[in-house]
C-alpha cells in the first residue's frame, strides 16, 4: 500500500469516528519511531512542541515512519505555514495544532495543509510525492485528499469557542489537552471537577456537531471512561513514560523476587 492511500485510510478513520491509536514520540531518533511503529498503533506523533526535534530530527523520524508503513503526524510548536509546509513536504501524514481557541485559528491551519483552496506552497518532488513518481496534478489532488489536520483545544478560550470549531467542515478532529487546559483554568491537575466537567462538555459539543473527538491519556486504564464519551482518537502515553513505566516495572519485580526493599 502506497503512503497517501495508507494515510487517506487513517484520514477517514479518524473522521468517521473509528477508534484509533497513536502514541507520542519525545525522543528524536529513528529507532523509537521505528520500534514503536511496528506495535499495532494507528499512527504516531512526533511532539515538536514540548520534545528537542530540529528539522532534520523530524525529516529523519518521518522517513523512519514511512520504513515500517505507519503514518506521522507532527505536533508543532510553531504551526506557522512555512512549518506546516516543511513537514508535509517530508511526508507528514498531518499536523496536530496546539492552543486553538478559535474556528479562525483552525481554518488559517487547513488552508496551509491544502493546495486548491488553500495556501500551501508547491515544489517538485519531494518524499511527499515520491520524488516525481506522481505527476504534480496526482500528487495535489492526493495530498489535499488525505492530509490530516487536528486542533487540540487546551485553554479556556478554545473551550468557550469549541461548538464553532468543531463546525468548521475541513477539520479533521479536535484533542483535548488536559494538562495546559487545567493551568488555563487556574485548576491543580486534570482530575479536579472543573476540568473533567470541561472536557466532558468538549466532547459532548464535538459529538453534537459532528466532529471526531480525541485525548492524551496517560495509561490505558480510561480508555473505556473515554469512549463512552465519545473519544474516538486516543493517544496513550509517550515513548519516554512506556520505557520508564516498562523499566519500573522490570525494577519492583527483580526487588520482589529477590526478597530486597524498595
Amino acid at each position: 500500500m502506497d503512503t497517501l492511500t495508507r494515510q487517506a485510510q487513517l484520514r477517514n478513520a479518524i473522521r468517521t469516528g473509528q477508534p484509533t491509536l497513536g502514541i507520542f514520540v519525545k525522543t528524536p531518533a529513528v529507532q523509537v519511531v521505528e520500534t514503536l511503529g511496528t506495535c499495532g498503533a494507528n499512527f504516531i506523533v512526533l511532539d515538536a512542541e514540548h520534545a528537542p526535534f530540529g528539522i532534520a530530527e523530524l525529516d529523519l523520524c518521518i522517513m523512519a515512519g514511512h520504513s515500517v508503513g505507519i503514518p506521522v503526524l507532527v505536533r508543532l510548536g510553531d504551526p506557522r505555514p512555512a512549518n506546516i509546509l516543511q513537514v508535509l513536504d517530508m511526508g507528514a501524514a498531518g499536523i496536530i495544532v496546539p492552543h486553538v481557541g478559535s474556528a479562525e485559528l483552525a481554518k488559517a491551519a487547513i488552508s496551509a495543509c491544502h493546495f486548491e483552496n488553500g495556501s500551501r506552497g508547491f515544489a517538485g518532488p519531494n518524499r511527499a510525492a515520491a520524488y516525481g513518481a506522481l505527476s504534480g496534478t496526482e500528487y495535489r489532488k492526493a495530498s489535499d485528499a488525505s492530509v490530516i489536520v487536528i486542533a487540540q483545544i487546551e485553554d479556556t478560550e478554545g473551550h468557550a469557542n469549541i461548538a464553532e470549531i468543531a463546525a468548521v467542515s475541513d477539520l479533521d478532529a479536535v484533542f483535548i489537552g488536559r494538562a495546559d487546559l487545567s493551568v488555563s483554568m487556574g485548576c491543580d491537575d486534570i482530575d479536579s471537577p472543573a476540568v473533567v466537567a470541561a472536557t466532558e462538555a468538549i466532547l459532548a459539543a464535538s459529538n453534537n456537531a459532528g466532529m471526531a473527538s480525541g485525548i492524551f491519556l496517560p495509561t490505558a486504564k480510561d480508555i473505556g471512561k473515554f469512549r463512552k464519551l465519545g473519544a474516538s482518537l486516543i493517544a496513550i502515553g509517550t515513548d519516554q513514560s512506556l520505557l520508564a513505566d516498562a523499566a519500573r516495572g522490570i525494577a519492583d519485580e527483580f526487588k520482589n523476587a529477590t526478597g530486597q526493599s524498595s
